[in-house]
């Protein structure tokens, strides 16, 4: 950029440790969007929500405390009781559901994840314990979409890629296993001058690495690129950086080996580049992104995943 106010020096290195993947966050169960009136939303979590409330505590307490017990007549009945009290509580509906999941009526625990589904379809947990449910009962094909949705709204939970796993083997399909981990790194020298190392053993990194520096360190660039997409500003920023890789590489006429970049190549080829950068891109190191996105976006991403990160065992 012939105006540009900042230096960007290079430094090539030779070390395989380069990368800026952050470590996961994992997103916790019971969270929603509260909507105000004049159409705004935040993320909230029903604890919070309703922790000023009388008896939400004591109630609930007992609820859990009589589910370790194995009590689920009794769980589900204070379990009920909350619902009174907070009677859009997604969570609670789940956990209705194990109540009688546990005792075997897997048609009333499925109604009850339904509603938790109806009540808050960002809820993760409800999507996969349905998909334990229909996954018990023989519908198979229904449980593996509802596992892997339950996948992209949650896509740092470890014990739910246990499930995913397991739901998968059944439809004898496997995971398709590689992380997209971006090899370069950042540092402002002192306000002026932009350090940017990348990893020679990669190169094909050095080009995301300076889209990235523009992104954030170049005066206006950012404000620029955004000012004139109704996209949110990850989608935007991510969309050109790994575009940059991919169109070094066809510039240079390499093979690429990284099995992420691959997957990019093809997602762009085939129309699915924004659900590639949805789910292992943004949702990889910004997983409460997910409540950002529509049901209509979250069943695009989950058709991604299937099409394009599994395969026959």
């Amino acid at each position: 950029m012939t105006d540009s106010k900042m230096s960007y020096v290079m430094d090539a290195k030779e070390s395989v440790e380069i990368e800026t993947v952050k470590a996961s966050v994992e997103l916790p169960h019971g969270l929603f969007l509260k909507h105000s009136v004049d159409g705004a939303s935040e993320l909230c979590s029903y604890d919070a929500e309703y922790a000023q409330i009388p008896d939400y505590q004591t109630v609930l307490a007992a609820a859990e405390r009589a589910f370790q017990n194995d009590s689920m007549t009794f769980a589900r009945d204070q379990y009920l009781r909350v619902l009174k009290i907070a009677p859009l509580h997604s969570q609670v509906m789940t956990f209705i559901g194990q109540t009688y999941e546990n005792e075997q009526d897997y048609s009333s625990a499925k109604d009850w994840y339904q509603k938790a589904i109806e009540t808050n379809f960002y809820d993760y947990a409800a999507h996969w314990f349905l998909a334990d449910n229909l996954s018990v009962t023989g519908r198979h094909d229904e449980a593996l979409k509802e596992i892997l949705l339950a996948r992209v709204l949650n896509r740092t939970n470890p014990r739910l890629s246990e499930a995913v796993d397991r739901i998968l083997k059944e439809s004898k399909l496997s995971f398709v296993d590689w992380t997209f981990k971006p090899r370069y790194e950042l540092k402002d020298l002192d306000g002026h001058r932009i350090s940017i190392k990348y990893d020679t053993q990669h190169p094909e990194w050095m080009p995301y690495a300076f889209c990235k520096a523009l992104w954030a360190f170049e005066p206006g660039y950012r404000d620029s690129m955004i000012s004139t997409s109704h996209e949110h500003p990850f989608l935007i920023e991510e969309k050109e950086c790994v575009a940059n890789i991919l169109i070094g590489l066809q510039n240079s006429g390499k093979k690429v080996k990284d099995p992420s970049l691959q997957a990019a190549r093809r997602a762009l080829d085939e129309k699915v580049f924004a659900a590639y950068l949805l789910f292992d891109v943004i949702l990889q190191s910004h997983p409460d992104f997910v409540f950002l996105l529509t049901q209509s976006n979250l069943e695009s991403v989950t058709s991604y995943v299937l099409e394009y990160r599994t395969e026959a065992l």
